[in-house]
């Protein structure tokens, strides 16, 4: 984007766009948090409680879709300004329904969890398209921040409701935040912001996005990492009270706790993404989700709750604004549309996770549910690993690479320019290497041998690599030194008092490094077959072009001699 704005302007837009996240992370956990007062108040059942959820959900969908869509039409200001309106109006609905109570306030009650849902979603497309704009270069490490801010909001939010809980004054939570909504209303239309220059994404284009298997997979994995969220935020000071017997105020701060853990990963992980592989850090966290799955039912106390549920904060910190980062960065043409479809994710993933819970407690208990919901962590591993394969491939059969069949990688001269078959920039025909710094391919009559060798793997042979790379790592080390360690703790009682699952000699971990091992090795032969292969085929063109430069060194070396034979009988 153009942006022409003086700086002091855009320091002061920066700080707007950035409290409005925080104001974000202030109303998405009001509800969560009051949980004890609306239960009380409108004498909701675990299933009623779980259902007001679902209006927030739908209407962040919707919200967010034609957010995306609407991007260019009103403006990414108009659109950060409605969402303002709606989210100041959600915390007025909500104080009115519980000091309304019955039937009447339930309902008054969903409509603001509707219109916080219709708010969350008109303000994803600016909250997630400023901070790319504002710093282009580091637009994942802004993003982390911004969405830092919102975690630090759903940490502040939690504490300072149950300190209000506490002394009985609930109540100045949503009016503050009400009136916060009306101030930054305000400043937005005083300031003046960037030009605007989204693209109205094209039918074509639009209908290629939904095609997108890679698009799809990052969708999926945001609904179901979602969903954990869900299982950990929205039901953490039910959990607690009423499973674990914790005070309102100690169940308060594990919520708290959470939540600043969150924010604090967040933090963690855009400082992790300038030093090491994003892919690696973002696929780190659905192993950390699964461990704190694990540790829930073993809380027995305050402490081991706050303790517990700052792990689950941190477990789920970095996955939503790097997935996010993701799926912008693959369609950068969309990028309004893709992040505010990433947020409907978000929100359906943790409202679905919130109703399902409520439907299922009346069947089994939550200590049993959170077990069980470890296999979500997995799924999520799993989605992520997919679209990281299909990204890959769907990068190598882009039209601008001309690595799908040997005959295409030969450079084309054309009135002294010179094409390069990697990625088809020209180059001048004097050029050595192509001026293009992320490829710097050699010029040349010659095959380009990886290139050939990397357009006829196939998924398994492409996942070979990438777990060949991952286990080359110290970060490998890392994880398995923090897996045995949880693993041992855990089953010699010193986690909690879950019941242990695999005693001394450990036999089941044991069979699981077996089996790793088993796998590993088969991807390292089939990683080590293609490095063989490559090296075969790097030789053979090493001789080949020996070859080629001898016998021309010959064929010279004869018509030098033809030509000084030819001056000496002149002479």
């Amino acid at each position: 984007m153009n942006i022409k704005i003086e700086v002091r302007n855009k320091y002061r837009i920066v700080i707007l766009v950035f409290m409005v996240g925080l104001l974000q992370g202030l109303i998405l956990v009001s509800f969560p948090a009051l949980s004890s007062v609306l239960k009380t108040a409108l004498s909701l059942s675990d299933t009623a409680y779980g259902a007001l959820f679902l209006p927030q959900v739908a209407l962040t969908a919707v919200g967010a879709i034609v957010g995306g869509v609407l991007a260019k039409r009103l403006g990414l200001p108009t659109l950060l300004r409605l969402s303002l309106i709606a989210n100041g109006l959600s915390q007025l609905a909500l104080l009115s329904g519980v000091g309304m109570g019955g039937k009447s306030g339930f309902a008054l009650v969903a409509f603001g969890s509707s219109l916080l849902g219709m708010g969350f979603g008109l303000s994803a497309a600016p909250l997630n398209r400023y901070p790319v704009v504002f710093f282009p270069n580091k637009p994942d490490s802004a993003l982390t921040a911004l969405h830092t801010l919102i975690g630090a909001g759903l940490a502040l939010g939690a504490w300072m409701v149950g300190l209000l809980v506490e002394m009985d004054r609930w109540h100045a939570f949503p009016v503050g935040l009400a009136g916060l909504a009306l101030c930054l209303l305000l400043l937005s239309l005083a300031f003046r912001f960037p030009a605007d220059d989204t693209e109205i994404p094209k039918e074509v284009e639009t209908a290629k996005l939904m095609r997108a298997s890679a698009f799809w997979l990052l969708f999926a994995a945001a609904v179901v990492y979602a969903f954990c969220e869900g299982l950990f935020s929205n039901w953490a000071v039910i959990f607690l009270q009423e499973d674990k017997q914790i005070s309102p105020q100690n169940a308060g701060a594990a919520l708290s706790a959470f939540w600043a853990a969150l924010a604090l990963g967040r933090l963690l992980t855009s400082w992790l993404v300038s030093r090491l592989s994003a892919s690696v850090v973002w696929l780190s966290f659905p192993l950390l989700m699964a461990g704190a799955f694990l540790c829930l039912p073993a809380i027995d106390s305050a402490i081991a709750g706050i303790v517990t549920y700052s792990f689950a904060g941190l477990s789920c910190s970095g996955f939503f604004p790097l997935t996010v980062g993701r799926a912008s960065s693959r369609f950068p043409q969309q990028a309004a549309l893709v992040s505010s479809l990433m947020v409907a994710a978000l929100m359906l993933g943790v409202g679905l996770g919130s109703f399902a819970l409520g439907s299922l407690r009346s069947l089994l208990p939550l200590a049993t549910i959170f077990q069980m919901a470890v296999s979500l962590p997995v799924l999520v591993g799993v989605l992520g690993i997919m679209a990281l394969i299909g990204n890959k491939r769907s990068e190598e059969q882009e039209p601008s690479l001309l690595c799908a069949s040997p005959g295409n990688l030969r450079p084309q001269a054309r009135e002294g320019i010179i094409i390069c078959p990697a990625c088809g920039g020209e180059n001048p025909e004097d050029a050595v290497f192509c001026g293009n710094h992320q490829c710097h391919k050699a010029l040349g009559e010659f095959k380009y041998v990886l290139e050939e060798i990397q357009a006829a793997k196939n998924w398994v042979e492409h996942l070979a690599d990438k777990v060949t790379d991952f286990i080359a790592k110290p970060q490998f080390v890392i994880i398995h030194i923090l897996w045995f360690a949880v693993w041992i703790l855990a089953n010699e009682g010193f986690l909690g008092s879950a019941q242990n699952f695999d005693e001394y000699p450990y036999s089941l971990l044991g069979i699981i490094l077996a089996i790793e091992a088993v796998l590993i090795t088969g991807f390292l032969l089939i990683s080590q077959s293609h490095q063989s292969a490559h090296s075969e085929k790097r030789a053979e063109l090493d001789y080949e072009i020996n070859i080629r430069s001898y016998r021309k060194l010959v064929e010279l070396e004869k018509r030098l001699d033809r030509v000084l034979s030819k001056d000496s009988h002149k002479n």
